[in-house]
Protein backbone atom coordinates (compact mmCIF):
# COMPACT_ATOMS: atom_id res chain seq x y z
CA UNK A 1 0.00 0.00 0.00
CA UNK A 2 1.28 3.04 -1.09
CA UNK A 3 0.62 6.59 1.19
CA UNK A 4 -0.07 9.54 -0.83
CA UNK A 5 0.59 13.39 0.67
CA UNK A 6 -1.67 15.58 -0.35
CA UNK A 7 1.37 18.00 -1.81
CA UNK A 8 1.97 15.28 -4.23
CA UNK A 9 -0.75 15.83 -6.28
CA UNK A 10 0.25 16.97 -9.40
CA UNK A 11 -2.98 17.75 -11.59
CA UNK A 12 -6.66 16.05 -11.88
CA UNK A 13 -8.16 15.55 -15.28
CA UNK A 14 -12.44 14.94 -15.31
CA UNK A 15 -11.98 11.07 -14.10
CA UNK A 16 -9.20 10.97 -12.36
CA UNK A 17 -5.90 12.50 -9.78
CA UNK A 18 -2.58 12.42 -10.85
CA UNK A 19 -0.25 11.78 -7.61
CA UNK A 20 3.82 11.76 -8.06
CA UNK A 21 5.08 8.29 -7.01
CA UNK A 22 6.46 8.92 -3.47
CA UNK A 23 9.41 6.33 -4.30
CA UNK A 24 9.89 5.91 -7.86
CA UNK A 25 10.09 9.73 -9.62
CA UNK A 26 10.13 7.81 -13.27
CA UNK A 27 6.12 6.86 -11.80
CA UNK A 28 2.85 8.64 -11.42
CA UNK A 29 -0.47 7.37 -9.54
CA UNK A 30 -3.37 7.97 -11.77
CA UNK A 31 -6.80 7.67 -8.62
CA UNK A 32 -10.10 7.32 -10.01
CA UNK A 33 -12.55 10.25 -8.92
CA UNK A 34 -15.77 9.45 -7.08
CA UNK A 35 -18.68 10.26 -9.80
CA UNK A 36 -22.04 9.21 -9.95
CA UNK A 37 -22.79 6.98 -12.47
CA UNK A 38 -24.62 8.81 -14.75
CA UNK A 39 -21.42 10.59 -15.09
CA UNK A 40 -19.77 7.86 -16.60
CA UNK A 41 -18.50 8.50 -20.17
CA UNK A 42 -18.63 5.25 -20.91
CA UNK A 43 -22.26 5.48 -20.05
CA UNK A 44 -23.25 8.76 -21.48
CA UNK A 45 -21.89 7.44 -24.76
CA UNK A 46 -23.55 4.48 -24.74
CA UNK A 47 -27.18 6.33 -23.96
CA UNK A 48 -26.67 9.16 -26.65
CA UNK A 49 -25.68 6.26 -29.66
CA UNK A 50 -28.59 4.10 -28.18
CA UNK A 51 -30.88 7.25 -28.42
CA UNK A 52 -29.65 8.50 -31.60
CA UNK A 53 -29.41 5.06 -33.67
CA UNK A 54 -32.84 4.67 -32.66
CA UNK A 55 -33.82 7.87 -34.09
CA UNK A 56 -32.31 7.16 -37.36
CA UNK A 57 -33.91 3.62 -37.66
CA UNK A 58 -37.83 4.58 -37.03
CA UNK A 59 -37.68 7.23 -39.65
Amino acid sequence: MVNLDPDSLIGEGNNRYCYAHPTDFDKVIKIKKNRKKRDDPNLLEYIYLKKYSLMIFDI
